[in-house]
């Protein structure tokens, strides 16, 4: 989509949480709330940040996340509406009155709010036709249609994928797009994706993998049609078949490690990581360095992916304020602050209570983090 901004998922999600936060000091009720709408590529986490955001949000405040459009005083409602799954009957039926003079309507409250404060999102709106199109655009800006209203404490998201993306995309209705305040176009981010993913149990070896290869976050944008390509949505599954594979539950099923991985996220992302795994053998002990990363053979410089195994490794495996100090007294000899920085701020997603040590602090000046 032309003339709209480039950004990536962590920064759509900030921008979502402030913008409820600013409304709720500022008390803007109603047309008066900010509504944002992010495009994108199939998988690149747009839901996902949107519902992360309101979480947080109903965290602050105080309140239950519920997802329901009759929320009580003690919970934050969350309602999605899928509209590649709907038709506009699905979601108002018109009912002629008895002589047949006029239309009443009623209205699904299983996905229109009723009550309370909450957030509504119109997900997959270019995979809705043109009538569920104009129903969100008359709800997105104001904020009703034929007698129903969205309630005053509730704010409007949109989210779609984009016509190139090949996901039965439609164009979206000019004057839909139009009604959000900030129209947002994000794009997969590795770092963004890795520090997320650190806080959500994603497989240390994924993570090195596409830190040492960025490009493997999202391949399907460039596959042809038909053809299977990666997202940060199938890399987070690669990492969950991954682990099914190492509990050993696939023993026996008839396919190989790498045609598991292919079926995933294709062919080349697939081999490619089965060819990555390979290093896992190859680097030194992580419980060794934690010991002892004085007396453990230093990675080197022409071995980036083990670096980076080693790197996120370690960051998976750090309890203590001891064993944070000796991952930086080995990583540091890499000559490069990158692969300490990456090892930092992902033990922290993991183990937040490291970010109050005097190691994290006295990284952060050193390191600009």
């Amino acid at each position: 989509m032309p003339n709209i901004i480039n950004t990536n998922i962590a920064v759509a999600k900030n921008k979502i949480l402030q913008s409820l936060r600013s409304d709720h000091k500022k008390k803007k009720i109603g047309n008066d709330r900010v509504t944002i709408g992010l495009s994108g590529g199939a998988g690149v986490g747009k839901t996902e940040a949107i519902i992360q955001a309101t979480k947080e949000y109903a965290e602050e405040l105080g309140l239950e996340w519920v997802e329901s459009t009759n929320p009580t005083d003690k919970q934050f409602g969350f309602s999605l509406i899928q509209c590649s799954n709907v038709t506009a009957s699905d979601l108002s039926i018109p009912t002629p009155s008895e002589d047949k003079s006029s239309l009443k309507y009623a209205f699904n409250d299983e996905v229109i709010p009723q009550r309370g404060k909450g957030v509504l999102v119109f997900d997959e709106l270019s995979q809705g036709d043109n009538d569920v199109q104009k129903f969100a655009m008359a709800m997105t800006r104001n904020r009703g249609i034929n007698g129903c209203y969205v309630p005053e404490d509730w704010t409007i998201l949109g989210a779609w994928n984009r016509t190139q993306d090949q996901a039965g995309a439609n164009q979206l209705l000019k004057p839909l797009i139009d009604r959000f305040t900030n129209k947002l176009n994000v794009e997969p981010d590795a770092d963004a994706w890795i520090k997320w993913a650190s806080a959500n149990d994603v497989h240390p070896h994924v993570l090195a993998f596409i830190k040492a290869s960025n490009k493997m976050l999202c391949t399907l944008h460039d596959a042809p049609r038909g053809h299977i390509g990666s997202t940060p949505r199938t890399i987070e599954m690669l990492s969950d078949e991954y682990k099914n594979i190492l509990d050993g539950d696939y023993k026996g099923c008839g396919l190989t490690d790498k045609e598991i991985f292919s079926a995933v996220v294709g062919l080349d992302v697939g081999t490619s990581f089965k060819s990555f795994l390979k290093l896992v053998k190859e680097i030194p002990s992580i419980k060794e360095i934690l010991k002892n990363p004085d007396e453990v053979r230093v990675v080197g410089d022409d071995e980036d992916g083990a670096r980076c195994l080693v790197t996120f490794g370690l960051a998976n495996k750090v309890q203590s304020e001891k064993e944070f100090k000796n991952s930086l007294l080995y990583l540091n000899k890499f000559g490069s602050s990158e692969y300490a920085n990456v090892f930092a701020t992902t033990l922290v997603e993991r183990v937040p209570e490291l970010a109050d040590t005097k190691t994290f602090t006295d990284l952060k000046l050193t390191n600009h983090l």
